[in-house]
């Protein structure tokens, strides 16, 4: 999983540490297999949503303003990819090891190294899960966003924030157990982007479901059967990918709030449950995500995914779209033709 208490772990252990883990009554053993077995199936769903899809073709005089979205989908699913083999490489070091606690030497740098590689491309997914609700509060605008952008911002700030967050954790020696204050940056910049993309998102795609309405009935109101039944379709799959973001991260947030709220009283139960949630849901983050993005066909549809992969078959994503009949690269102020999944 990706949190802020195990990035602790990589530290060199303080009087403090032992007695906090035997409270916690925490087997490492268990823990490492869930996120073995979970890591694993993140990276299968990840490797699923990057797959090509065979159900629709593009004309050449029709302009796919949706393939910006099946282009940041396929960002996020490689970032939800090396996030979970981060996870999965550092579970299996830990079951190697035998310990997620008492670490020196080299084995500290290797901790290190998968936590900076797991919280890297973590926030690199927040950051291409924001980044898809503004590409489409845009195109609902009827504006481009710009892909350059998108990555310079999603690659800067990601490593920005592991940067500082992770620094101030093991530099300079590797002893972040030494106050309150060392930890702080780092749960902070792991806690603040996800309660950001939390409150932003559902603010994005309630407006975009505002202007798809706009767009649907030219300004007068009134929308056809059809009209209404795709509004729907919109709105439902707007409220899944907002769910699945909740459903993966709320158990970080709470988990967060709660060692830094209730310290005193901390029940511990409570807590380890937490984190075999985060476990579980962190990784399979990417098998969500193909359900809400991609939706999965029968092994028929799938097997042709395969083969189109194979034959190099450059095909459009079958979610949000609009196609506008327009040669010149620019918006054309007619109604545009919406599908979803």
């Amino acid at each position: 999983m990706a949190s802020a208490t195990l990035e602790t772990f990589c530290c060199m252990s303080s009087r403090a540490e032992p007695t906090f883990i035997t409270h916690f009554q925490f087997q490492s053993l268990p823990y490492n297999i869930v996120c073995v077995i979970s890591s694993v199936l993140g990276m299968i769903g990840a490797t699923y949503q990057m797959l090509p899809s065979p159900l629709s073709s593009l004309s050449h005089r029709h302009r796919n303003i949706g393939h910006t979205q099946k282009t940041i989908i396929n960002w996020l699913a490689m970032a939800d990819f090396f996030a979970a083999s981060g996870i999965l490489l550092r579970s299996a070091f830990w079951l190697w090891k035998g310990d997620i606690v008492h670490q020196t030497g080299w084995n500290l740098i290797v901790c290190a190294i998968f936590a900076i590689w797991i919280r890297f491309f973590y926030t690199a997914t927040y950051m291409w899960t924001l980044f898809y609700a503004i590409d489409v509060y845009l195109v609902c605008k009827q504006k481009t966003g710009n892909q350059k952008v998108y990555h310079v911002v999603t690659w800067v700030i990601s490593l920005i924030m592991t940067t500082v967050g992770l620094g101030t954790l093991y530099f300079p020696e590797f002893k972040c157990h030494s106050g309150p204050w060392r930890v702080l940056p780092n749960y902070l910049l792991s806690y603040i982007p996800i309660v950001i993309i939390m409150v932003m998102n559902p603010v994005l795609y309630i407006l975009s479901s505002k202007n798809v309405r706009i767009l649907l009935t030219g300004g007068l109101g009134q929308l056809t059967y059809l009209e209404h039944n795709l509004l729907a379709a919109l709105k439902e799959k707007f409220f899944c990918i907002v769910l699945v973001f909740y459903v993966c991260w709320f158990p970080n947030v709470l988990n967060g709030i709660m060692l830094w709220g209730f310290w005193e009283g901390l029940p511990y139960k409570l807590v380890i449950g937490l984190w075999y949630m985060m476990a579980v849901l962190n990784p399979l983050q990417a098998i969500l995500n193909s359900l809400v993005y991609k939706g999965w066909d029968d092994c028929r549809s799938s097997w042709r995914e395969v083969k189109s992969l194979c034959c190099c078959r450059d095909q459009p994503h079958p979610g949000l779209m609009l196609e506008i009949s327009d040669s010149d690269h620019q918006f054309t102020p007619e109604r545009p033709t919406f599908s979803t999944n």
